[in-house]
């Protein structure tokens, strides 16, 4: 490994030191365009588990049972806006209906 470190580094050592920064400069670039590409493409899409506005009583109900059940959520706006990931939507709806948590509004989609 540090052969291979001192085969890289030669050359580079050789270049004016003007190029040298310029060439780190771009490594530095590619690396942070490849780690904000990264975690860009990992960030879940948050959207409303339910269309209608919630009773803060049943909103308050759902986000303990989700809680309960480990299930990533954010609130919205308003503290009635329960929002979860649009790959998870269907499985947590189940989940709250097989609970008996469901609140009488509909389903958003």
């Amino acid at each position: 490994m540090i052969e291979f470190l001192r085969q890289i580094w030669q050359p580079i050592s050789k270049l004016p030191r003007t190029q040298q920064i310029a060439l780190g400069a771009i490594v530095g670039l590619v690396f942070l365009g490849i780690l904000f590409a990264t975690l860009w493409g990992v960030q879940k899409e948050f959207i409303p588990l339910f269309e209608e506005e919630l009773k803060i009583e049943d909103a308050g109900k759902v986000v303990n049972k989700l809680k309960d059940l480990n299930i990533e959520y954010k609130i919205g706006k308003k503290s009635s806006d329960i929002l979860v990931s649009l790959s998870d939507k269907s499985y947590i709806l189940l989940q709250l209906a097989q609970e008996k948590v469901l609140p009488q509004a509909r389903p958003g989609w």
